[in-house]
């Protein structure tokens, strides 16, 4: 199958080209004709099977072979068969099945006969033979592609693979046939080349040769299994079995050997395989190499061999994340840049070295070789120079030529080659300088000396006679020098010229070569002002004689400059002889050259006399320029470039040379026959390969040597990168780590460096010379030492962590050279210096040292804050003899030592390196836009901090206080840092004494400008600790230093002499934080030092010496002062000075009265506190009175209890004002006279007059009494001991403000009199509060409508206490519920009348709706009026107020005086705060004819329509008070609808009166004549007594009405027939008595049985009196209840009687109108005993109880009292309510429980015959022992649960009032229970028998018994 694929993609190319390719003309094609045949003609070719391939060529390769892979696989390869037609068949589709392409090379048979033909064309239009001409053109056999053989040319690349390549990519078409330069099939050769140039130089020696291709056979054989052969396994193309993905489904599985970088695929983030050409910018040879996959393309980027490093010290290496960034990264240096892995493309990247991959150092070749004769010298070759990094070469072979000396400058030094012995002598630079340019200056012996420039200035290595090094070296520290050349000859000591990026010397070299002391003289800054200008970087220079006239050349990046001058001193005259922006006599480049056009790599001198130098050879980017100085002509190009390469025209060096000039370039050296004079040509010689710096010429022992100087790029290319390895140098260092800290993981002599110079100087002297190196071996294997530290210290930085102690210093614990011995501590702050310092240098320099190593990767080792190296700075031994075991000011082991003070200025070691640290900030100019200290301000004034001296800047204020030891703003507390709100103070500048950066002072003479005597300046905060100010306020007696004198004492002394100073009475807090020489210092940047909210100077300002506490009354320095009251007005100093303007104020933090003073948990036990509620940030300041300004300050005066002087303490306003966000004002101000027209607390009361009671009656229209006390003399007079909590309560309402004044109140309760703010709280109201003695009236309606009491001797209502709540003025309340006392509940008292602005009736508010709120009267009042009379609400709201104001009292318009007075400020006073009230001095407020009591006493909220009767209509209104005492209209609302609303136009009403004694009286006139309907409205229940709220007053509507049909009852209700309106109106009975007539029946019972709705009376006849017949003898005769028809008892007839029970009539009580009572027959004649109605009601028969008469004589008492109503002698019988009330209540109907017997029974046995008993249709009426239906289904066996709300069967029977206690027997059934026995009979034998209810007449007994 694979070979059939691979044939199909070979021949569908050759298709393809065939169809695309243009048509030839017909050529007679070759045709191979079968023998017979041949018809005449030359021979034909033969072809014995007719296939079309000739015999010949089958019998060719007809042989038969074995194909053996080296794993023992085999295949027979047949070979062709010129018999066997089918084997030169073509097949392109692969549909017949044959093998025809025997060899597997992906050509069948007849392809690879017809090539360089194809197929198509092979047979019909080929114009030649196939196969090629041989090699050998004078024999050989002709070349044919071998069917049978897979690589018929044996270069490793199968047939078919270099057809199709050579098809695709590089060949053509040429008259039919193809031509393949580059893969030729039948061509050998191509197997080895490396067409695309990715291979490498391996051995970096500039050339690749063709064992360092990665050649086309090796790029198609890539990945290739050793196992695998052609001819068995076929073409190395597409995928196989063992793949696990298909990145070679169709294509090579080679590499690309026309693509250097073939990469195809890469593995995606998810793990997939995704196709991505475009290569991954490593060329596949380096590739392979190297093990990497050049199939990949994201190999690049990972660390195949893990060198990478954790720079960051995360824990973690991070990735490259693209080539873009690697890229970027390597060329432009940064190693910091990208991930931290050291990436495969990274290491390529280090190989190839931006084209400089060549090994760099000294070589040499022989003058005139052409080549092999190139030698390497460098640190690793044998003969060792110091360093591969080759930079100058300079010779000397003296007057005849003696030596052969070469003098090597370096990298790191001088390497003295002598050619001759091959000796070779190093000086190196001291660790960490490197060399940049280099001079030789000797004699013609040699003596001088080799003065290189180099990044420390310039150095000498002195040279004796035969230019030998004699082991001397001199230094000048000049700064990094690029560039040095000689000056003219002037005579005397040689002078050099020296240049560096901005500074520059001319220096004299003496004859021995030292360099001459202070010779340096510096050269003018406008040389480098021009280079910085032009972005231009010195290259080289020299100093030559231009027509006479010594010139100075400057080669830099930037162009050549000349300048005429003799000695480079002065401002030189500067001209560019050509630059960036003329370049027009330059050599021209290619545009990828351009930037190098103008770029002076080096500047030659040479002579065309052999003398004075006439010419310069100038090498520039762009070639070789020759400038002749005579006429400054610039020669260029021509014969002067190389002609060949480019790179040879990038030129860097230059030599001339006799009859020829050396060339040193980017692509090596070359030589220029000819001279400065000559014509020239290019000439042969052996190339120094490499970017050639520096060249040179020796002879030794006439053999000549050219020497160059080749620069390795930024790696040596020592050892080849190896991204397999991870030390490719194997220096024993990682080549990520290397990379990462710009070593060369190349060079394997760099891990013995120490190019960051961090070693160890253990000598005396201390020179750049040290004695124990840290290498970069070293600082890669450091560990660290503590928890903060990371492995490795950095090679690029002698001080890895930054803390001033190089890195091998810190691991050996060697601190010399950084220790000041001089000076020590003998004893705590004893400091002395001794410059002798007792040997204790020496000491410890002989004891290798005594202290121990730090941690060089963590710049602060004992974690203090402070880094190491300042510490070993700045300490100092301890003691008397440096011993090497003393202890140290400050220790880098020891974390404790940061809060240590060596030297006792308060400022702790810590804090004295942060102030160096601020110094140094200072110095960068950092300061000045946040301190405006500028950078030479600082460098000219400032002392730098010394932790060893007190007061470092010399200004008579200690470091550690100007440091601010206690700023407050310090978060740390120790004062090291210098906040830039901080200006003006620092312990590092000494002219701070006169600063104010606090800017506190006071302005004395309040101009608006602190001047200098009004300052509170540095010197005078820290010097009142012990020192007195007073009358050190003129300038010319002042004795003051600095120039100070000051006015803020000028009043301390006013009240006495001061015995102490303020700083002698600081507070304990303040002194205990503070350093001991500053204790009773101020704070300088602190305006408060004391921090309690006042600043220093006006505390200064108004203090005064109190000589009764002997204190200050204010003291900067006592926080305690903030909470004190100087001037006793309840104001604290704090608030009085917080009281300014927050706008000038100093403190800029809080102000009053937003802020007050509140108890804490502090140590002083107050603190401030926000008024939570005022959004205001504006002071009573803010408003002050420009007159008090100008006066007395901008705050109120702590000595002044009213600074306004408006007669209010300062402090009472602060307590009482409020903000008035309207206004946008301070109700109350103590700065400004004469306020308090606000009624803040709206309770119509200004707060001045509320203010003005302490001296003033209340003035509220009506005269008082004269000698009336002022309020407050009346409330202790009815309420004494009052006045504390009062003042307690407004103090309270001060929102936690008063809480000073509060304490006042503490000891004023302890016995202690009032203070003076006291006595006014307790006599005023409260102008904060609307109710100051909290008992709910408004202080304002207190004063308005109090009235002083003659009677009572008292204030009607004070607003001061509140026992005037329960009084009533006007005399208007009520008994309510009739009881004859007028209870608390009852009373229309002073606050209830106030009360009704707010609630209506308080006691009913919650049966408002909520949503209406509190739903007042006057509310309620002009909706009426609105909804009923069809008022507007203004109108409404005037009729209100009319009504209220126009009522008389006793004639008088009082009212009126009132409100008058009233509204006399505010017009809408009244309306605003006391409209809605019931007026307390008058009983009806709404004149409606009702008492304000009274309807109040019945007032309810109804949501329900109410019946209205007025002007003789009836409407409803709803949701209405129904009595209300400012509602005019509710006279006519019947709110309990009690009225007699069902009546008719026939039904006349009853006649009207009084019941007095149940006696009816008929008076006034008659209701219900204009109506059908009677409402009885409020104002008859109020004429008739009865309850407006209550439709039943006497409760005497106690029936149920019961519907339903017989037995089933569908509803039972309350009747309440006996309304109070029905009662009066129908009924004519009483309705506040349930007893009308007072016959102990009640209303509710009479009216049950008797009313008549016909006749409308109480009567009726009904067939219900007993016939009584006569049984037995004459004398015997008894009386029976019986009707006898002959042997038949019956049931007795019922006579007609006339039943009357009137409730008004109490007669009918006696009556017995069933007749159902006792004949006693016993006596001569039988006598009748009544069974009276009343007797019936209690089923009773005891003649004691007769009537009600009778019973209220006996004198009977229930519940203690005497029996005298009904209700009471019906308890006392049954027992109702009390603890037997089960067994006694003998009327009770429902049976309790299965022994029960006492129940009710009724039945309708309906027998006709007293013997004859049949109980089959016996009818059950009323059964006790069953349960109703109603309730509860109907059971006989169910006993009725009453506590369940179920039924006894048919109680309603018995039961009228639904209390399951029959009413008695029923007076109009002779026989209650059926039973066939009278009523009487039973009752009275249940009486007899001592127990009641064992007989019943409501209960049906066997008569049989």
């Amino acid at each position: 199958m694979r070979r059939k694929q691979t044939t199909l993609i070979v021949t569908s190319t050759l298709i393809f080209l065939l169809l695309t390719m243009s048509q030839l003309p017909a050529i007679q094609s070759v045709q191979n004709i079968h023998p017979e045949d041949a018809n005449q003609g030359p021979p034909p070719v033969t072809d014995t099977d007719r296939d079309g391939i000739p015999d010949v060529w089958e019998q060719q390769f007809g042989e038969m072979w074995e194909a053996i892979s080296i794993d023992g696989r085999q295949k027979t390869i047949q070979g062709m068969d010129y018999t066997n037609g089918s084997d030169g068949e073509y097949d392109p589709d692969g549909s017949t099945g044959l093998d025809l392409d025997m060899d597997n090379d992906g050509l069948q048979n007849v392809e690879e006969y017809c090539w360089p033909y194809l197929v198509v064309d092979c047979f019909t239009n080929r114009t030649g033979l196939t196969g090629e001409d041989p090699l050998d053109p004078e024999g050989g056999f002709r070349l044919y592609l071998d069917p049978t053989h897979s690589d018929t040319d044996g270069d490793g690349m199968p047939d078919g693979y270099e057809v199709q390549m050579c098809m695709e990519n590089a060949g053509g078409l040429i008259e039919g046939r193809w031509s393949c330069p580059l893969f030729d099939p039948l061509n050998g050769s191509d197997g080895g080349e490396d067409y695309d140039e990715d291979g490498f130089d391996v051995d970096r020696d500039g050339t690749i040769e063709s064992n360092e291709y990665y050649n086309n056979s090796a790029e198609y054989s890539y990945g290739v299994p050793l196992e695998w052969m052609t001819e068995i396994d076929g073409l190395w193309y597409d995928a196989i079995e063992s793949d696990i993905d298909e990145r070679y489904n169709d294509r090579w599985r080679g590499t690309d050997p026309l693509n250097p970088d073939s990469d195809f695929f890469r593995w995606s983030e998810l793990g997939g395989l995704e196709y991505s050409p475009g290569g991954d910018e490593i060329p596949d040879g380096w590739e392979v190499y190297f093990g990497l996959n050049p199939h990949n393309k994201k190999d690049n980027l990972e660390d195949t061999d893990s060198d990478g490093w954790d720079l960051t010290n995360n824990g973690e290496v991070t990735r490259d994340l693209t080539t873009d960034i690697v890229n970027t990264c390597f060329v432009d240096g940064l190693i910091e840049c990208g991930g931290e892995a050291f990436s495969n493309l990274e290491e390529y990247l280090v190989s190839e070295d931006n084209g400089d991959s060549i090994r760099g150092g000294l070589k040499t070749v022989l003058e005139g070789s052409l080549e092999d004769t190139l030698t390497l010298y460098d640190q690793t070759t044998q003969i060792k120079i110091s360093n591969h990094d080759v930079r100058k070469l300079e010779t000397f072979s003296g007057e005849n030529d003696e030596f052969s000396l070469v003098y090597v400058g370096t990298k790191v030094g001088l390497s003295v080659f002598d050619m001759d012995t091959m000796d070779v002598e190093n000086m190196l630079l001291p660790n960490g300088v490197e060399m940049n340019d280099m001079v030789v200056v000797q004699n013609s012996l040699g003596r001088g000396g080799v003065i290189m420039a180099t990044t420390e200035g310039i150095y000498s290595m002195l040279l004796d006679n035969g230019g030998v090094l004699n082991g001397n070296v001199d230094h000048m520290p000049l700064g990094n020098m690029h560039v040095i050349t000689n000056l003219l000859d002037s005579g005397g000591d040689t002078r050099l010229v020296t240049f560096g990026t901005d500074s520059g010397y001319v220096l004299e070299i003496k004859n021995s070569g030292a360099l001459k002391e202070n010779s340096e003289n510096q050269l003018d800054e406008s040389l480098f002002m021009e280079l910085e200008s032009s972005s231009a970087k010195l290259t080289s220079a020299v100093h030559v004689s231009v027509n006479g006239e010594p010139t100075l050349f400057l080669g830099t990046d930037k162009g050549l400059i000349k300048a005429e001058t003799s000695n480079v001193q002065g401002a030189l005259s500067t001209e560019w002889v050509f630059d960036q922006y003329n370049t027009n006599n330059l050599r021209n480049l290619t545009y990828e050259h351009e930037f190098n056009l103008y770029n002076v790599r080096t500047i030659v001198t040479d002579s065309t006399d052999g003398s004075e130098t006439t010419h310069l050879w100038i090498g520039t980017g762009s070639g070789i320029h020759l400038l002749a100085l005579s006429n400054n002509q610039l020669s260029h190009s021509g014969s002067l470039e190389h002609t060949s390469s480019e790179k040879m025209n990038d030129v860097y060096s230059i030599l001339p040379l006799d009859n020829y000039v050396m060339v040193g370039a980017q692509g090596g050296s070359w030589k220029l026959i000819g001279g400065a004079a000559a014509s020239f040509n290019q000439g042969a010689q052996e190339s120094i390969t490499g970017r050639v710096v520096s060249l040179a010429e020796v002879n030794v022992n006439d053999t000549t040597y050219l020497l160059g100087a080749v620069d390795p790029g930024r790696f040596s290319n020592i050892a080849l990168i190896d991204p397999g390895n991870n030390d490719s140098d194997f220096d024993g260092i990682p080549d990520g780590w290397e990379y990462a800290y710009a070593l060369d993981p190349t060079d394997p002599t760099d891990a013995l460096l120490d190019p960051d110079a961090d070693g160890l100087n253990l000598d005396g002297e201390q020179n750049s010379f040290f004695e124990q190196d840290w290498t970069n071996l070293d600082e890669f294997r450091y560990e660290p030492t503590t928890e903060q530290g990371y492995p490795g210290t950095d090679p690029r930085d002698p001080d890895t962590d930054g803390d001033g102690i190089p890195d091998g210093m810190e691991f050996f614990g060697f601190y010399y050279g950084m220790t000041e011995f001089d000076c020590h501590y003998i004893v705590e702050h004893d400091y002395v210096c001794d410059m002798m310092n007792n040997g204790a240098a020496d000491s410890y320099l002989l004891s290798g040292g005594s202290d121990s190593p730090l941690d060089a990767t963590n710049n602060d080792t004992d974690g203090d804050g402070m880094p190491d190296g300042w510490e070993i700075q700045n300490r100092r031994w301890v003691g008397t003899t440096y011993t090497g075991g003393n202890n140290w000011s400050l220790d880098p082991l020891r974390s404790d030592d940061a809060l240590w003070d060596a030297d006792g200025d308060g400022l702790s070691n810590i804090c004295e390196f942060a102030w160096g640290q601020i110094y140094l900030e200072g110095l960068s100019g950092n300061l000045f836009e946040t301190h405006g200290e500028s950078a030479e301000s600082v460098e000219n004034n400032w002392f730098t901090l010394d932790p060893n001296n007190v007061d470092s800047d010399g200004d008579t204020l200690p470091d550690g206080w100007e440091a601010l030891e206690n700023n407050p703003n310090d978060p740390d507390g120790n004062s090291c840092y210098w906040s830039s709100d901080v200006k003006g103070i620092n312990p590092l500048n000494g002219s701070d004494a006169t600063g104010n950066p606090d800017g506190d002072g006071y302005d004395a003479n309040h101009n608006g400008i602190l001047e200098p005597d009004e300052q509170f300046n540095n010197y005078l905060e820290y010097h009142i600790r012990d020192t007195s100010f007073f009358n050190q306020n003129d300038s010319l007696t002042s004795t003051l230093p600095f120039g100070i004198y000051t006015q803020l004492w000028q009043h301390t002394h006013d009240n006495g002499e001061p015995v102490f100073t303020f700083g002698e009475l600081s507070s304990v807090l303040l002194l205990n934080s503070q350093n001991e020489q500053d204790k009773g210092s101020a704070n300088p940047i602190s305006a408060d030092s004391d921090n309690d909210g006042m600043p220093d100077g006006w505390e200064i300002w108004h203090a005064r010496w109190d000589i009764v506490s002997n204190q200050w009354t204010l003291n900067p320095l006592t926080e305690s002062d903030k909470y004190a009251d100087a001037d006793a007005d309840g104001y604290s100093n704090w608030e009085e000075y917080n009281s300014i303007d927050p706008e000038y104020n100093e403190i800029h933090l809080q102000f009053s009265p937003k802020y007050y003073i509140k108890q804490s948990n502090t140590v002083s036990g107050f603190d401030t506190q926000v008024w939570g509620r005022i959004t205001t940030n504006l002071s009573f300041g803010s408003f002050i009175d420009s007159e008090i300004k100008n006066s007395n300050g901008m705050s109120c005066d702590p000595n002044n209890p009213d600074s306004d002087g408006d007669g209010m303490l300062d402090g009472l306003e602060m307590l009482l004002t409020d903000w008035d966000s309207v206004d946008g004002i301070w109700t109350l101000n103590p700065l400004v006279a004469g306020d308090g027209d606000y009624d803040t607390d709206n309770d119509g009361l200004t707060d001045r007059q509320e203010l003005s009671l302490v001296n003033d009656l209340p003035d509220n229209g009506i005269a008082h009494p004269p000698d009336a006390p002022v309020f407050y003399v009346d409330a202790e007079e009815q309420m004494p001991g009052t006045e504390i909590s009062r003042v307690g309560n407004i103090l309270n309402n001060t929102e936690n403000r008063a809480t000073l004044v509060k304490l006042d109140v503490i000891k004023w309760q302890t016995g202690e009199p009032p203070t003076l703010i006291l006595e006014t709280l307790r006599s005023i109201t409260d102008p904060t509060h609307n109710d100051t003695d909290r008992d709910e009236m408004l202080d304002g309606y207190e004063y308005w409508f109090t009235e002083w009491d003659l009677e009572e001797n008292r204030w009607s209502m004070n607003p001061l206490i509140s026992n005037d709540i329960f009084l009533d003025l006007d005399d208007d309340s009520y008994d309510c519920d009739g009881d004859g006392e007028i209870a608390v509940y009852e009373i229309y008292s002073n606050l209830r009348e106030w009360q009704a602005r707010t609630y209506g009736k308080e006691a009913e508010r919650y049966n408002v709706p909520a949503n209406l709120g509190f739903y007042d009267y006057a509310t309620d009042a002009t909706i009426a009026f609105s909804e009923e009379e069809g008022l507007n609400p203004t109108q409404a709201n005037e009729r209100l107020y009319e009504l209220f104001s126009g009522k008389l009292h006793n004639g008088f318009p009082v009212t009126q005086d009132r409100l008058n007075k009233i509204n006399e400020l505010d017009y809408n006073n009244f309306n605003n705060s006391l409209l809605g009230i019931s007026d307390p001095t008058h009983p009806d407020s709404d004149s409606d004819g009702m008492p304000d009591g009274w309807e109040y006493c019945y007032s309810t909220y109804i949501s329900d329509p109410i019946q209205v009767s007025r002007d003789g209509n009836i409407f409803t209104v709803e949701s209405r008070w129904g009595l209300n005492p400012l509602n005019p209209l509710d006279v006519d609302y019947d709110v309990d609808e009690d009225g007699w609303y069902d009546r008719t136009v026939v039904d006349t009403p009853a006649p009207q009166g009084t019941w007095n004694n149940h006696i009816f009286t008929i008076s006034g006139g008659q209701y219900g004549f204009d109506n059908v309907a009677i409402p009885f409205t409020n104002k008859m229940e109020f004429d008739n007594g009865t309850y407006p709220n209550v439709v039943d007053s006497d409760d005497d509507s106690q029936m149920k009405i019961r519907e339903g049909t017989e037995e089933l009852t569908l509803n039972y209700y309350q009747d309440m027939s006996l309304s109070d309106g029905r009662e009066i109106l129908k009924y004519g009975t009483n309705p506040l008595d349930n007893d009308t007539d007072w016959d102990m029946l009640p209303d509710w019972y009479e009216y049950s049985l008797a009313w008549n709705e016909t006749l409308d009376n109480f009567s009726s006849q009904r067939y219900i009196s007993v016939q009584w017949v006569d049984v037995g003898q004459p004398e015997s005769l008894q009386k029976k209840p019986l009707k006898i028809e002959g042997m038949n008892i019956m049931r007795p007839d019922l006579s007609l009687a006339w039943f009357t029970l009137d409730p008004r009539d109490p007669t009918d009580a006696l009556l017995d109108p069933d007749n159902d009572g006792d004949w006693d027959c016993s006596g001569v004649v039988c006598e009748y005993n009544e069974y009276s109605n009343f007797q019936e009601f209690y089923a009773i028969t005891d003649d004691t109880y007769r009537s009600a008469t009778l019973v209220r004589s006996l004198d009977l008492e229930w519940d203690g009292e005497q029996i005298t109503e009904w209700w009471q002698f019906r308890k006392w019988l049954l027992h109702l309510g009390e603890d037997d009330e089960m067994t006694a209540n003998y009327l009770k109907i429902y049976k309790r429980d299965s022994q029960d017997e006492m129940y009710a029974k009724i039945i309708q046995d309906n027998d006709d015959d007293f013997f004859v008993m049949d109980s089959a249709d016996d009818v059950s009426i009323c059964r006790g022992d069953w349960t109703d239906s109603y309730g509860l289904v109907s059971s006989s066996t169910i006993l009725p649960d009453i506590g369940r709300g179920q039924y006894p069967f048919g109680w309603w029977v018995l039961d009228i009032d639904g209390d399951f206690t029959a009413e008695g027997t029923d007076p109009t059934n002779w026989d209650t229970d059926g039973d066939w026995m009278v009523d009487w009979y039973e009752v009275h034998n249940d009486e007899n028998d001592g127990i009641r209810g064992d007989i019943s007449a409501i209960r049906y007994d066997d008569r049989t018994l």
